[in-house]
């Protein structure tokens, strides 16, 4: 009996350069979703490359400048709570205290307790906090929003938006469930 040949031709292989080329053929349905998260990885993680090189002098990284730049846009508004600073970074309550001691420590962030939660901390950006977001964005240290705002209208921003809500909602009540 003949021994069956199981090669077959073999499968083109594209390399994450392919993928991003210019007038490369469309992806399958199946590897679109996969292909759109990593480009919004890859995105965010270019963006934290960039903060970092601008805040490398400062001995801060791109975490704190996302809580210093935060807090900035609250001036003249009631303090942040560090829990609500928590929730917005997706940090643990460790990860968020250790960060707000490092930005107290030198002295670009104030603490204070809630008056209205006795468990609760209040904070704000310091005038050196504020001289320090000056900087970091006269470097090129600008915020995400700063960054990409040009790149797409209003109205595309607005469907990227909706796009992102709708992922993260389908995945978070496969996570409930």
């Amino acid at each position: 009996m003949a021994e069956r040949s199981t090669a077959s031709a073999p499968m083109p292989v594209r390399d994450e350069a392919a993928l991003n080329a210019p007038g490369e053929l469309p992806l399958p349905v199946s590897a679109k979703p996969m292909a759109s998260m990593q480009q919004i990885v890859r995105a965010a993680a270019l963006l934290e490359t960039l903060t970092q090189r601008a805040v490398r002098d400062e001995r801060l990284n791109a975490g704190d400048m996302t809580v210093l730049y935060i807090l900035e846009r609250g001036v003249g508004e009631a303090p942040i709570r560090g829990v609500d600073l928590q929730r917005a970074l997706m940090n643990t309550s460790g990860a968020i205290t250790k960060r707000l001691d490092r930005l107290q420590a030198a002295s670009l962030v104030v603490r204070r307790p809630d008056p209205t939660d006795g468990r609760a901390v209040l904070v704000e950006i310091t005038p050196e906090g504020l001289a320090l977001t000056g900087r970091v964005r006269a470097a090129g240290g600008w915020t995400l929003s700063e960054r990409i705002s040009e790149t797409l209208s209003d109205a595309e921003w607005d469907v990227v938006h909706a796009l992102l809500e709708r992922i993260v909602g389908t995945l978070e009540r496969r996570l409930a469930s």
